[in-house]
């Protein structure tokens, strides 16, 4: 979303933002990858972003099968609230058909906004 700050479902459902050090640190992630297009340059989509921002604070059930962080992901990317993705392969999938991102790379977080 910007100045170091993600927005996501949490484990327990609730739609938040958080800095990355505390995505980090909250969730089994590794590190967070970016969508890029061909050249490797990052992208979003404005439309993305304020299905986002106007979901923050909405509290959903949450399940690792089908209402996990890939599935809101995907439902921001669409508009689809009935998305069926529940995987990264399909988020991938989703994210190259709505924002044309054709390969990821690790998001370099080291010279990023401590949170």
């Amino acid at each position: 979303m910007g100045d170091g700050r993600i927005i996501h479902r949490n484990g327990k459902g609730l739609i938040e933002t958080v800095s990355i050090h505390q995505f980090l640190a909250d969730t089994t992630a590794l590190s967070i990858y970016v969508s890029c297009d061909a050249q490797g340059r990052a992208i979003g989509s404005e439309f993305t972003a304020q299905i986002a921002e106007a979901m923050l604070g909405v509290q959903t059930d949450y399940s690792l099968l089908n209402e996990n962080c890939h599935q809101f992901c995907s439902y921001c990317l669409s508009g689809d609230i009935f998305s069926n993705t529940f995987t990264l392969t399909q988020l991938k999938g989703d994210a190259h058909a709505h924002i044309q991102a054709n390969q990821w790379r690790v998001w370099d977080i080291r010279h990023r906004h401590k949170g």
